[in-house]
């Protein structure tokens, strides 16, 4: 009976740790299993990799629980957003990448970008620099970028060496002239080189150290009214778009935006254009239609009229008048225009007449100059004159000689109907 009992208590413990097992053992990671996610959200992937003395760093990524970091295909596991680079010490180039891993809801990020290692490797008489503060090393070459404002730049505190060796600051490769303070003047923005010796036992290790002030580049804000705005702004800064009290009301045009990607660091004197729209359109020297974006002047009337910048010539205008060009101007012939002027258009020599259509088809527009289209025409000279009271008299003096005409200047039709 006892036995009995015993048999039947032994198959029902058997039972409940044979279900409370497969609970147990049926997802230990939670929904997703091991690395999180299970169709959860996926994390944003890490970014702003950099390496500081021995170290890889990383920003944080929110909701992440961990890190992996990849080092030439082998992977570790760290809790924080740093990776010690101690460990990697063979004679190479090392391709680093990190992910982040998440809990349950959260699927692991993608990888970062590669960033590359090169450990320092010391000769035998350990005269090295092991740690560079804010510099980029490579080889032997140490590269620093710092603000414009900085006028100084101090190396103390900055370099670390092998254990055992020294370390001097020269303007020369051979130390013969050390600087003792350790601090350069950076006088005028860009590069200053230096150099740096460590000595060790049985030698020394010279570096060739750049220190880059940053130069300020100027960026101009093209309004296009022949106007401009310029910022100054240093570099590997980033230009950004005008308050609304910079950008200029022009009338009979509508701002719309910027030709220009304000994502792109500043290297160098930069132009940013501004996008404004007319409702007016032309076809220019290659053929394609584009938008009028400077300011014009509508011309419907007969007058004598002196041209410079843009003009667009609209209606039915016929008169004995003259048009004279003074620099660069520009002419668009609008659709169903017919313009006869039976006076002149001077263009001199210096200047350059500009000519536009519309449109090409039917009702391109017109242009007829019954009178000189160039340079100005020379002056008649006056005729002699004979006695007017004795017809058998001497011939009186003879006539003036005229002047010259001037020569044109740079006449170009692009379009339109000019005759």
């Amino acid at each position: 009976m006892h036995r009995k009992i015993w048999t039947v208590l032994f198959s029902l413990a058997a039972a409940l740790c044979l279900a409370f097992g497969l609970v147990a053992c049926g997802d230990p990671a939670g929904e997703g299993g091991e690395g999180g996610g299970g169709g959860g959200t996926k994390l944003a992937t890490p970014s702003n990799l950099r390496i500081e003395q021995t170290a890889l760093l990383w920003d944080a990524v929110e909701n992440a629980t961990g890190y992996v970091v990849k080092a030439d295909g082998q992977e570790s596991s760290v809790n924080g957003t740093s990776f010690s680079l101690a460990q990697l010490t063979e004679d190479k180039t090392y391709k680093l990448q990190v992910k982040a891993t998440g809990g349950t809801g959260y699927e692991d990020s993608d990888w970062s970008a590669e960033i590359s290692y090169t450990p320092a490797t010391a000769p035998a008489g350990g005269h090295v620099i092991v740690s560079a503060e804010g510099f980029t090393v490579d080889g032997t070459t140490l590269y620093i970028k710092v603000s414009n404002a900085t006028e100084t730049f101090d190396f103390n505190g900055k370099i670390t060496v092998s254990d055992g060796a020294t370390w001097v600051l020269s303007n020369d490769a051979l130390g013969e002239s050390s600087i003792v303070t350790k601090t350069i003047s950076l006088s005028e923005p860009g590069d200053k080189t230096v150099y740096i010796i460590v000595t060790g036992d049985d030698g020394y290790t010279s570096y060739t150290v750049t220190v880059r002030r940053r130069p300020v580049y100027n960026v101009t804000y093209v309004l296009g009214r022949g106007e401009d705005i310029v910022k100054k702004i240093e570099e590997d800064g980033f230009a950004a778009e005008l308050t609304e009290d910079e950008i200029p009301d022009r009338e009979g045009f509508e701002f719309k935006g910027y030709e220009y990607d304000f994502s792109q660091p500043i290297t160098g004197d930069t132009t940013v254009k501004l996008k404004w729209d007319s409702g007016l359109s032309y076809i220019d020297e290659n053929g394609e239609t584009v938008p009028v974006e400077n300011d014009y002047e509508i011309l419907s009337a007969a007058a004598d009229r002196t041209l410079t910048g843009w003009y667009i010539l609209r209606g039915e205008v016929s008169g004995n008048f003259t048009l004279t060009v003074s620099g660069e101007a520009h002419i668009i012939l609008d659709d169903g225009c017919f313009w006869t002027v039976t006076g002149n258009i001077i263009v001199p020599e210096s200047a350059v007449l500009n000519i536009y259509a519309v449109s090409s088809g039917s009702e391109t527009g017109s242009l007829t100059v019954g009178g000189n289209i160039g340079g100005k025409d020379g002056v008649d000279g006056k005729n002699g004159e004979g006695d007017p009271y004795d017809p058998d008299g001497e011939d009186g003096p003879a006539g003036t000689d005229g002047t010259d005409g001037q020569d044109a200047g740079t006449i170009i039709i692009n379009g339109g109907v000019v005759t």
